[in-house]
């Protein structure tokens, strides 16, 4: 009997059924979020650099820069850290 093989995110889509108060998004939803993340991450990084606040990137962000050249397809946020401190000046 041989099993057929799933892309991870057709395998996330899969977990959840119609009953559950999740919205899956589609893959142009998610293409669309992924560019206003971006632009969001722009402005950030503009933010940080004017005032020389310290941040880390860290999840699944640093794997899918890493492994993808971006986002991991199926991924849906960015992941930032800083010190409570340049949070704290951030805000």
């Amino acid at each position: 009997m041989s099993r057929k093989k799933y892309d991870a995110h057709t395998r996330l889509k899969m977990e959840f059924s119609k009953g559950d108060k999740v919205h899956i998004l589609t893959d142009d939803e998610l293409k669309k979020l992924h560019e206003i993340e971006l632009e969001m991450l722009r402005d950030f990084l503009k933010v940080v650099k004017e005032y020389d606040i310290s941040y880390t990137m860290s999840g699944g962000s640093v794997l899918g820069t890493i492994r993808h050249g971006g986002f991991i397809p199926w991924d849906d946020d960015i992941d930032i850290n800083m010190s409570r401190e340049n949070y704290n000046r951030f805000k």
